[in-house]
């Protein structure tokens, strides 16, 4: 068995500090105030084995784990809780059985959750919880007993108890692997059913397949008619630029046989040019130098005369310019004008509409108001029809109401009645209890201050009774601070000597302050049924009897018969004052009438605001109008003043350009006088090259004609090649529109039509038009998947594959319920055999903490022990055997520990953990339930850990460790170990 070692936490609840508490072996015991964090020790320890409740933390959420911060010290933002076990017995499961050492870690952040980790390596939650189920341990064990936890294993069903036994059995690790295989199961089967909707979907679709697959089927064969038509075609189209080809080629061979006759011709009359022309050349560079030089003379006036006509035509353009600007001031004098005039116009009309505006606005308001004070009243009316028709309805609804408040009443009356007959005691002689009459809220006080002795009678033949005594003369008066239990409860008098000397407080502090001032005899009580007694006995443990029980339903029933008294008279009042009138046809023509009148209303108030926009419109349009002849007007003043600018730039302009014509008038005679004899130099050198160009010009006359002749047979060879490239680039592309289309040369097209070998092509028109024929055919089918067939086999394919899984997976559940069935197999043998040590450890352990007595557990309910229910029933010394609810506080928490303690034998944990257990406990019984917890340590091996009050319990323990809040919210753990004092003390 796997030993626990140490617990370490750090900002866990109040251990804000990093705290280890060593767990050596033998009995640990923790004491300390309350409220100074004794319990978050216990808290720690389930929380670091898995516990997922932050209700079972004390908490509304997981996060108010982490220290939460205090006036001293800031809240921190994780906590860890860190739990040392010796492996060195290799007792845990597979999973973490590799090393002597585990050390669990359980790691929360604010906001982010917690994670697990064993030796740092990250785990589930799932794989921690498991790891202490199968240590016989973890954050609900039996082996974990907290505060409270006697009390609800008492008040649990008998199904509850029954986890009991599944610890003593150890299958609590079985239980969590069954209800895992049972998801898997689940899960599985929701994926076959997905599966089977999967395969019932594909199969819809294989059909829609195969009937696209037929029509692809039938689109595939004319496709092949048309490849057939189609590449007929081309062969007839081939054959035509072939045929074109030879006859181009023969007409080209018989040009260019002519054009070199021609070349020959064009070869002799260009010599005779070149002799010429080497003549002509000396004359014409003559020619052109005295040329040159009157055009110099004749350029050098020209360009005078220009500069004259110039002149004379920038003035003529400056006058002009001027006369343009004059009308350009005169059209912006007159736009500025025009844009004044209509501003003016535009002002007086906005003035006029705003005036009507301003008029119109008032009998708008009106009519708006009026539309509003109709509507108010048709919605008034509306509601008040509503609630005509619903009225009554909803009284119906109230009165029903009020009567199910009545059947409410009256079933917990009935209630009640039953559990007091089930709780009345058959007794011979009647209790005291029967005769008490006391305020509600008192009762647990009341059986605190007496306990048992309420069911004691009055009557003196009864051996147990209560007998008249005399009145105690002098009165101890109860301490300052608490009132007498007698103003709440009223008692025969046989009862009063004993009622004077109880006290009640509100205040559990204030009873241990009050209860050294007690007097002989003197008690005090609260409303939690605690109790101070005079001779220093203390009980802060709330317990209820099934008489104080009987004494609330009483006061219960008491208040149940008032309240169904007042609610039938007020059933019966209500129904007389709420009978429901009919208004709804007074209602209903009120509203019809307003509403012809709402609708009147409506269309006079459209009317107002349709003129009322129309005039908006006319305002806004006016305005923009204004807008843009400002913009008119400030556009025509800026223009106005650049016109003036230039006015004056053109007026020093004209003045320049006429002084001007004087000056080049005298240039120009110099220049006439130079050109004359310059003329006559000209003519001579003229008449010569003119000789001598009479004879080029007749040997250019006889080379231009034979380079034409030439020429125009360059230009048919010309033509005639281009022919040929052309018909070539025609094959070239014809031949890739055949291999691109057909998939073949030209030379196998005859295989892919339906001609025979040495049949004739037919008509390429004809041909054309059987292929345009097929292409319509195959446009009519319409849309057509070509990749049905493929996708039908891909598809048929899937669905096999899709059942296979769906076997698979049947398979798949059909193992998953083997295991369970192997595994509650195992866990009904296992549970059968512990229940018979449980039951003979549970009689044992009975009759030592109590000297005596019997007690028995049985298995009821269901026949299947893996559902069915524990009974416990147990008889103290002198008692009948009888149901745990009918024992005392004491007797109910020893029973208990002797249970625990009993499936605690038969599967020991490495760890036990007792919070408070002996509160309830007399010294008497403390002093056994001390030996108990030693021998089962010893016997065991277990670490017992246990948080105690009582100085008892921490004489009798190995070790000690107090928790403090020497700093306020801060815990911490201070340890003596009592086992080397008493070795120091022996030695002394």
């Amino acid at each position: 068995m796997a030993k626990v070692d140490k617990l370490r936490l750090a900002g866990f609840k109040s251990f804000t500090d990093q705290t280890d508490l060593d767990i050596g072996p033998g009995v640990t015991g923790i004491v300390g105030p309350n409220g100074c964090g004794k319990s978050n020790l216990v808290d720690a320890f389930k929380w670091v084995m898995g516990e997922s409740s932050a209700k079972q933390m004390r908490g509304d959420e997981m996060d108010e784990i982490i220290f939460g911060g205090t006036t001293n010290r800031p809240a921190r933002n994780l906590a860890e809780v860190s739990l040392v076990l010796d492996n060195n017995s290799r007792s845990v499961n597979d999973m973490f059985n590799d090393t002597n050492e585990l050390e669990i870690t359980r790691r929360i952040e604010r906001g982010k959750g917690s994670v697990y980790n064993v030796n740092g390596r990250e785990v589930r939650a799932k794989d921690i919880q498991l790891l202490f189920a199968d240590l016989g341990s973890g954050a609900k064990s039996t082996a974990l007993v907290s505060q409270g936890k006697i009390g609800s294993l008492i008040n649990s069903k008998p199904t509850e108890r029954r986890h009991l036994l599944e610890e003593a059995a150890n299958i609590t690790g079985l239980h969590n692997r069954r209800h895992e295989a049972e998801l898997k199961i689940k899960a599985t089967e929701g994926n076959l059913e997905r599966l089977n909707d999967v395969i019932e979907a594909l199969e819809g679709q294989l059909k829609n397949l195969k009937k696209q697959a037929r029509q692809a089927g039938r689109y595939k064969t004319i496709s092949s008619s048309i490849r057939s038509a189609q590449a007929l075609v081309f062969l007839i189209q081939h054959a035509g630029e072939i045929t074109k080809l030879v006859n181009n080629t023969s007409e080209l061979s018989h040009i260019k046989k002519d054009l070199e006759k021609k070349m020959q011709a064009v070869s002799s009359a260009s010599n005779i040019h070149v002799d010429a022309e080497k003549n002509l050349s000396p004359l014409r560079q003559q020619e052109v130098e005295k040329n040159a030089k009157v055009q110099r003379l004749q350029l050098g006036i020209k360009q005078l005369d220009d500069e004259v006509k110039r002149i004379e035509n920038s003035k003529y353009q400056s006058l002009k310019r001027l006369d343009d600007i004059n009308e350009d001031i005169s059209r912006e004098n007159n736009n500025i004008k025009d844009a004044q005039n209509s501003i003016r116009k535009i002002n007086a009309s906005l003035t006029e509409l705003k005036s009507l505006m301003e008029k119109q606005a008032d009998s708008l308001s009106e009519s708006s108001r009026n539309l509003d004070l109709i509507t108010k009243t048709v919605t008034e009316l509306e509601n008040a029809q509503t609630v005509a028709l619903d009225k009554d309805n909803d009284l119906r609804e109230k009165l029903q109401k009020k009567r199910e408040y009545t059947t409410k009443i009256e079933t917990e009356i009935s209630t009640l009645k039953n559990l007091l007959e089930e709780n009345q005691v058959i007794n011979e002689w009647e209790p005291v209890i029967e005769k008490i009459n006391i305020e509600t809220g008192y009762e647990l006080a009341l059986e605190a201050a007496f306990s048992e002795e309420l069911y004691s009678s009055t009557d003196i033949q009864n051996p147990i009774h209560w007998s008249d005594n005399p009145d105690i003369r002098t009165l101890q008066e109860l301490p300052h601070g608490c009132t007498p239990l007698s103003s709440f409860v009223s008692v025969p008098d046989k009862l009063k000597r004993r009622l004077s000397q109880v006290g009640y407080i509100n205040d559990d502090n204030l009873g241990d302050t009050l209860q050294a001032s007690l007097k002989p005899g003197q008690r005090i009580v609260n409303s939690e049924g605690f109790l101070w007694r005079w001779d220093g006995f203390t009980k802060k443990v709330r317990t209820e009897s099934n008489a104080t029980k009987n004494i609330k339903y009483k006061n219960r029933l008491s208040k149940l018969y008032e309240m169904h008294n007042d609610s039938k008279k007020n059933e019966k009042s209500f129904i007389e004052q709420n009978t429901p009138k009919e208004a709804y046809e007074d209602i209903s023509e009120k509203l019809n009438n307003n509403r012809k009148i709402l609708i009147e209303a409506k269309t006079a108030f459209e009317n107002y605001h349709n003129v009322n926009e129309d005039r908006k419109s006319r305002i806004n349009s006016f305005e923009e109008d204004q807008t843009s002849w400002g913009y008119r007007l400030e556009s025509s003043n800026t223009q106005l003043r650049l016109l003036e600018s230039r006015k004056v730039s053109a007026l020093q302009e004209i003045e320049e350009l006429s002084a001007q014509p004087k000056i080049i008038e005298n240039k120009r005679s110099k220049l006439m006088d130079e050109l004359k004899a310059s003329e006559a130099e000209k003519s001579d050198a003229t008449d010569n090259l003119v000789e001598a160009e009479k004879i080029l010009h007749e040997a250019t006359k006889n080379l231009r004609k034979a380079d034409q002749e030439a020429s125009t047979s360059r230009e048919a060879q010309v033509r005639s090649e281009a022919n040929i490239d052309q018909i070539n680039q025609n094959i070239q592309n014809l031949e890739k529109t055949i291999n691109d289309v057909i998939k073949c040369t030209p030379g196998d097209l005859r295989q892919n039509t339906r001609l025979k070998q040495d049949e004739e092509l037919p008509d390429l028109e004809k041909a054309e038009k059987s292929l345009q024929r097929l292409n319509n055919e195959r446009e009519n089918i319409g849309a057509v998947n070509l990749r049905a067939e493929q996708e039908y086999t891909e598809l048929d394919q899937e669905i096999s594959n899709l059942i296979n899984e769906r076997e698979d997976l049947n398979k798949a559940i059909l193992k998953l319920r083997a295991g369970i069935t192997k595994l509650n197999k195992e866990g009904r043998q296992r549970l059968l055999q512990s229940f018979e040590l449980v039951n003979k450890n549970f009689k044992e352990l009975f009759r030592n903490l109590f000297g005596g007595g019997k007690a028995e557990l049985s298995m009821s309910g269901d026949s299947d022990p893996l559902e069915a229910g524990l009974e416990i029933y147990a008889s103290p010394p002198g008692k009948k055997l009888q149901n745990l609810a009918l024992l005392s506080g004491g007797e109910q928490a020893l029973t208990t520990v002797a249970l625990l303690f009993a499936v605690f034998n038969v599967n020991p944990a490495p760890l036990c953990i007792l919070d408070e257990v002996d509160a309830p406990l007399d010294d008497t019984n403390v002093d056994r339930f001390c030996n108990l917890i030693s021998r089962i340590s010893q016997s065991t091996g277990t670490k017992i850990i246990i948080v105690t009050h009582h100085r008892m319990t921490m004489a009798r323990v190995d070790r000690l460790f107090g928790v403090t809040m020497a700093e306020k919210g801060v815990s911490k753990l201070v340890s003596v170990n009592l086992t080397e004092a008493e070795k120091l003390r022996d030695i002394a």
